[in-house]
């Protein structure tokens, strides 16, 4: 589930970013705002593959470290680390200047106690690709629930891996990995007890969140070297608007449509996937069920793309990766065809904003002689819809983007096909885990094994980022952040 590995989104889905009052004058708040769509649902460490939570979250809490713009790491709870020549051993040093929303000074049995609790949880889900899994002792814990890979004095936290773990610092930042209070675990299983809410170990601490709208308010207390220097004092998760100290910023990719020209884009490299899922093929009476109908419907799909002008690759790893090829234009064609109605999300399209992707579905659906329907989905409930084996499925096809690590592609892989946390990818035979399991891995061939599955469509590679209006200083922000650290973001 680290960011830095894929992050699963809808395409649709907005975010934020913020800005601060200056020192030494008296003048109205500085706000940012997010639209309505893009309200978090959980502070649950793991729900955080849903972009709405972790931006939110990210402001809350503090990480180990954080990754600047150049890439460079910049420490948050850690004044300083070292590694051990095979980097199998991790040292970290506290700092003693950071405290809790309630005073309490961070220490790192804070910390420790945090990811063992964590850890608990992630056994009982039978996560085997999470950052902590690759604690020596995961699997195997104390009584007393204690890693024998994790542990700490009065002033650092050593971190001891099964194996060499030389990119640490590059997921150590990851809110999912962020300090959380202990108010929000359940003491004997480390199981998360809270929704709403999450006590600040950050920048900011939630003054309001419900089902419209989160409200996050920086905090006096917190070492201004943390955040941005203009950092701003309030950020709204909603659809408000006031003053003319607002500011709006969206975190969209770098082609999606804004009705406003006065936007700018700021993002990384081209390494985010946009697709489709034919997510209910577990279903024995899904239009996604037979791998022959869903080639078929993927064809005329992409035909009726390409006669609105839009082109769209035969490759869901973007062509930049060393050795990827595109899939070949129709692997194993079959004169099968879906049957019965195939379940889309309701489309966004208005008079002046036509929606091809849907437009297409339903040219395709006429042509190949099925029903579509379009339905809506409650934002909490997205996520039940991507459980293989329901006994019912809302919707057939959903979309998503999910973001490479272009430093580690192999590694953001792995995590999309394998991790137990992120919106795991369909892998019907077995065959991309067995090509995952190999050294070195061939992406190309799963490339391959993913064009004949049928099952996702790519849509496009894009790049991740934020759009911006009204004065945001982005400055320092990471634009190759799958989710970019809202603590660095200003008002010029």
């Amino acid at each position: 589930m680290d960011r830095r590995f894929p992050i699963l989104i809808l395409l649709a889905a907005a975010a934020a970013a913020a800005v601060f009052f200056g020192c030494g004058r008296s003048r109205a708040p500085t706000e940012l705002h997010l639209r309505r769509g893009f309200v978090p649902t959980s502070s649950n460490p793991l729900d955080l593959e849903a972009a709405s939570n972790a931006m939110a979250l990210i402001p809350v809490r503090a990480p180990l470290v954080s990754t600047g713009k150049r890439g460079e790491i910049r420490g948050v709870l850690a004044s300083r680390w070292k590694a051990s020549a095979d980097f199998r051993e991790w040292r970290f040093e506290f700092r003693d200047d950071l405290a809790f929303e309630t005073g309490e000074i961070i220490r790192p049995a804070h910390f420790a106690a945090a990811w063992t609790q964590f850890a608990a949880e992630l056994r009982r889900r039978g996560s085997d690709d999470a950052l902590l899994s690759k604690l020596e002792g995961f699997a195997s814990p104390e009584p007393d629930g204690s890693i024998s890979g994790l542990s700490f004095d009065e002033h650092s936290l050593t971190l001891r891996f099964r194996t060499g773990f030389p990119r640490l610092l590059a997921h150590a930042g990851d809110v999912a990995y962020a300090l959380t209070h202990a108010s929000c675990r359940e003491p004997d299983t480390g199981a998360w007890i809270c929704a709403r809410k999450a006590v600040s170990s950050g920048p900011y601490r939630i003054v309001r969140w419900d089902k419209d709208g989160l409200e996050l308010r920086l905090r006096r207390d917190f070492p201004a070297r943390d955040r941005h220097p203009r950092a701003p004092d309030v950020i709204r998760f909603d659809d408000a608007r006031s003053g003319t100290n607002s500011v709006e910023v969206r975190f969209q990719d770098s082609k999606s449509p804004l009705d406003d020209p006065a936007f700018r884009f700021l993002g990384g490299m081209e390494s985010a996937i946009g697709y489709a899922y034919c997510n209910s093929w577990t279903h024995p009476k899904s239009p996604c069920r037979d791998a022959g109908s869903r080639r078929t419907m993927r064809a005329r799909f992409y035909a009726e793309l390409r006669k609105a002008g839009r082109e769209f690759p035969n490759s869901f790893f973007p062509l930049s990766i060393p050795g990827i090829r595109e899939g070949t234009a129709d692997p194993r064609p079959s004169d099968a065809a879906p049957r019965g109605t195939f379940r889309v999300p309701k489309s966004a399209a208005t008079a002046d904003r036509p929606d091809p992707v849907h437009d297409a579905l339903a040219k395709t659906a006429v042509e190949l002689g099925f029903r579509l329907e379009p339905r809506g989905v409650e934002y909490g409930d997205f996520f039940r819809e991507l459980t293989p084996g329901l006994g019912e499925y809302r919707l057939d096809l959903m979309y998503f983007t999910g973001a490479l690590d272009p430093e580690d592609p192999v590694e953001s892989v792995r995590s999309m096909f394998l991790s137990r946390e992120s919106t795991r990818l369909p892998d019907p035979t077995g065959r991309i885990r067995a090509y995952l399991e190999r050294e070195p891995v061939d992406l190309s061939a799963v490339n391959d094994v993913i064009w004949e599955d049928a099952l996702v469509w790519p849509l496009g590679h894009v790049r991740n980022g934020l759009w911006t209006k009204g004065g945001a200083d982005l400055s320092q922000i990471n634009g190759n952040d799958a989710v970019p650290a809202l603590r660095w973001v200003g008002i010029e």
